[in-house]
């Protein structure tokens, strides 16, 4: 009787686990994308900075500099400039994700590494354009 006891609760510990299954992957994936979504924020936010020294920068007029801390996360592909914007692109297995920052003046951004980091950059404005480069 005892052995078929064991064997009954081993069945049931194993439906019970095997049922459960699908939750806890759904739970795991729910903490992914959380994970995800919380390091796309917070390089949302360091871009934002930057875009707010460059327009106190611009605002402040021709030969005005500040640097500032800017972190970059890992996989980011290309960083350019388009007018008055500027987009960074990362890379998530087949799929791009762009983050960008639109600014209320010209931009000139080459020079921004994609490399995952901490970089000092240097807002100088001069000549009506916004330059971002590194230290």
């Amino acid at each position: 009787m005892k052995g078929q006891a064991s064997i009954e609760l081993v069945g049931i510990i194993g439906i019970a686990l095997l049922l459960a299954t699908p939750f806890v992957v759904e739970a795991q994936d729910s903490m992914i994308d959380l994970a995800i979504s919380s390091e796309d924020a917070n390089f949302q936010a360091e871009i934002n900075e930057l875009g707010q020294t460059v327009d106190q920068v611009s605002k402040s007029g021709e030969k005005s500099k500040q640097s500032i801390n800017f972190q970059v996360p890992g996989n980011i592909e290309t960083v350019y400039s388009m007018d008055q914007a500027l987009i960074f692109t990362q890379a998530r297995g087949e799929q791009r994700k762009n983050f960008s920052r639109s600014f209320d003046t010209e931009i000139n951004s080459t020079d921004i590494p994609t490399d995952q980091g901490i970089y000092q950059l240097n807002i100088e404005y001069s000549n009506e354009t916004a330059h971002i480069y590194p230290e």
